[in-house]
């Protein structure tokens, strides 16, 4: 896997990741569908990165150790 392809795939596992938790503990209510919305078409970036390139499904445990 390539570096910028292994940050790419880290900085979106963190953007899920800071928005899971804004969803759970922000009292803020309007910019919720936002971090709905933004969850989503990180995941789908990752479902596609991990089809293009299965090696990332055996580095994901390492990266998400990482952040």
């Amino acid at each position: 896997m390539g570096r910028s392809q292994r940050h790419e795939l880290r900085s979106r596992i963190a953007v899920i990741i800071e928005h899971l938790l804004k969803l759970e503990h922000s009292p803020a209510v309007d910019p919720r569908l936002g971090w709905i919305d933004a969850i989503g078409r990180e995941r789908l970036s990752i479902e596609d990165s991990l089809e293009q390139s299965p090696s990332f499904n055996s580095q994901l445990g390492a990266i998400i150790e990482h952040l």
